[in-house]
């Protein structure tokens, strides 16, 4: 691969994965199954909401981490395993502290005046008042309190990344040696062989059971705390890998893509049915037996297999989507590309303090929403345009950026 040449449609699907993010969190506060750890209550509500939350939750960071992983695996064919980490560092890890240090105050400082029952999910062993009142959100601060709940929050996606990266240390040096080699090129091989046989793919399912079936819930669990879990520590870890490996044959890309029409048409109109019906089934099951019984396990092995099908049939349905759609430049699409990454992490803040202010008023359901969405995603790129793209802190997102001139935009690095 030439130094200026671009995949413009993975750039832009990763971007597409990370303005999903944005559209579950702006829905959390409407959804009928009360989410405990959020503290925003609209009164106003829908299934749809939970329907939408559940169906992106299924393939988005999944997404996100396989084209993580194929970056990596470019960017290290570039400079090597330590430009690699020193690139990393700059884009993935620095961004995560400053994120925690900075950002995650305000959010403290958001669930303290909202709803208090969420400070026991989020806030572990705070005495918790009542009623909300200044003195309790000063002394909170004021007192360093506010230190002990400092953690990646909705970050945890480079906090992963980052145990990925330090992973990849000793799987590379390892890669090195004959029996290391030997490992690589099986893998390597047996990946061009799915990919070269589509209707593989949906089979790929099976490297994710045994990492699904520890999963506290039927569906993908949720990172919180320092201390991720080990099963969704390696679960996604196995997307970012077959993204890595991915890029040693990225020539298959088209082949094993080609067929996205299909793929996307049997994920939502035949496999995420199933799913569904199997998680909503299961629930019901568990109600009745109150305990793990073969009752319901029968219904929860389904369910996993319905749900990492669904998975691998929208990763590959809409990297070819986005393949037949944005392959070429479009200066908007790249735009937008290299705005995600800002717009997501500085998204919960403005997200949820409009989620407070529709809470507030008697308004229509979908003028609520319209207003959470548009509103944060206006503001994130109003801020994104004249305090970001061209300052220090676009610099250690995207890179340095000059404002339009005569001259050719220089190549952008990237993420």
């Amino acid at each position: 691969m030439s130094q200026s040449e671009r995949y413009h449609d993975l750039d832009a699907l990763r971007a597409f994965a990370m303005f999903l993010g944005l559209w579950v969190h702006g829905l959390l506060s409407f959804t009928d199954m009360r989410i405990p750890f959020w503290p925003v209550r609209d009164a106003k509500t829908s299934f749809l909401a939970d329907l939408f939350i559940f169906y992106i939750h299924d393939f988005r960071m999944q997404t996100f981490f396989l084209l993580a992983g194929f970056f990596a695996a470019l960017l290290h064919s570039r400079y090597g395993l330590r430009g690699m980490l020193k690139h990393r560092s700059v884009r993935v890890l620095l961004p995560l502290i400053l994120g925690i240090l900075l950002i995650n105050p305000l959010l403290q400082y958001l669930w303290l005046i909202g709803d208090l029952d969420a400070l026991r999910f989020v806030m572990p062993g705070q005495e918790i008042p009542e009623i909300p009142s200044d003195s309790f959100v000063y002394d909170h601060f004021s007192t360093g309190r506010f230190a002990r709940y400092l953690f990646p929050h909705y970050l945890w996606f480079l906090y992963f990344l980052c145990f990925f990266y330090a992973l990849m240390i000793p799987i590379l040096l390892v890669g090195k040696s004959s029996p290391g080699r030997w490992i690589v090129d099986r893998l390597t091989n047996l990946q061009r062989y799915i990919l070269q046989r589509t209707w593989l793919i949906p089979g790929l399912f099976l490297i994710l059971l045994p990492c699904l079936w520890q999963m506290d819930k039927w569906a993908v669990d949720t990172p919180n705390g320092w201390l991720p879990s080990l099963h969704l520590l390696g679960y996604y870890f196995l997307f970012f890998s077959f993204g890595w490996i991915l890029f040693a044959q990225r020539e298959l890309l088209p082949v094993a893509s080609k067929h996205w029409r299909i793929y996307l048409l049997v994920a939502h109109f035949l496999v995420f049915p199933l799913y569904l019906a199997c998680v909503l089934t299961g629930l019901d099951q568990m109600k009745l037996a109150q305990t793990d019984t073969s009752e319901f396990l029968g219904t929860k092995l389904l369910a996993q297999i319905t749900g990492g099908i669904f998975t691998w049939l929208m990763i590959f349905g809409l990297m070819g989507l986005f393949h037949y759609l944005f392959s070429k430049p479009n200066r908007y699409v790249r735009y937008l590309a290299d705005s995600s990454y800002w717009c997501y992490v500085g998204s919960l803040v403005p997200l949820i303090v409009l989620q407070m202010l529709m809470a507030r008023v008697d308004w229509p359901l979908a003028v609520k929403v319209f207003v959470v969405h548009a509103g944060a995603l206006a503001f994130l790129l109003f801020t994104y345009e004249y305090f970001v793209r061209y300052t220090a802190i676009g610099a250690l997102l995207n890179g340095p950026k000059k404002r339009i001139s005569s001259s050719p935009e220089p190549q952008r690095e990237l993420r």
